[in-house]
């Protein structure tokens, strides 16, 4: 276990944080508990203080590993799209087409939450939530210039480049594989969160297959289109 955390750690954005919260018994606890959370509360209704009680200690604690909470969701959000592309890089190799290997990794990003999962601190299923509900609270923020400057969306940035050019590579005449790769993501989780709480907004049931069935007839039509 430790060994495995420190593997994945060491490859996280250290401006995500401002003390390792591997490093101590404490930042795991605040990892943990404030991933659950997020998930019971929403990003509006978490607050430090709240978190503080959850693990009996003060705010000024969870201050020393964590600036405020929107580094925090970042940080946790952080940990899937690390795990996501390692899976995809790894289940892709299989297939010797771009196209075919686009395909799988669309496969791979809409059942995520049946991976394996190597961070028993973190639970798998809080962090889909939140994913589902919250992913984009990441990246729509005031501070989003800075935090780009930063780095920290570099794991989220570098997924979307390595589908982005498998796109290009199975569609060459598609102007727009970077917008499409981005759009794809963030219909994955949208599509999911309408599916729970605004049903009249989709066609799609999230527990049926449905939205890997949906985001592939998106990108076969590029692929498709391209040659009409």
């Amino acid at each position: 276990m430790d060994l495995i955390l420190n593997h994945w750690q060491t490859r996280l954005n250290p401006k995500l944080f401002k003390k390792d919260p591997i490093s101590s018994d404490l930042g795991l606890r605040i990892s943990k508990e404030a991933l659950l959370l997020f998930a019971e509360v929403g990003f509006d209704g978490f607050t430090f203080k709240k978190l503080a009680e959850r693990l009996n200690t003060t705010e000024s604690s969870i201050y020393r590993y964590f600036d405020n909470k929107h580094r925090l969701l970042i940080y946790l959000i952080a940990h899937h799209w690390l795990w996501l592309e390692h899976q995809i890089y790894f289940h892709i190799h299989a297939f010797s087409s771009p196209e075919d290997q686009l395909y799988r990794a669309l496969e791979i990003i809409c059942h995520s939450d049946e991976l394996p999962w190597p961070f028993e601190h973190l639970d798998r299923k809080a962090l889909h939530m939140v994913l589902i509900d919250a992913s984009l609270r990441a990246y729509y923020s005031h501070e989003v210039d800075l935090e780009n400057k930063d780095g920290l969306f570099s794991d989220y940035k570098r997924l979307n480049h390595r589908l982005s050019v498998l796109l290009q590579q199975s569609a060459p005449n598609y102007p727009y594989p970077k917008a499409m790769i981005s759009t794809i993501f963030e219909t994955v989780h949208s599509q999911q969160f309408y599916a729970i709480h605004l049903p009249a907004l989709t066609d799609l049931n999230r527990s049926e297959g449905q939205v890997h069935q949906f985001v592939k007839t998106l990108i076969n039509n590029c692929i498709t289109c391209q040659n009409l």
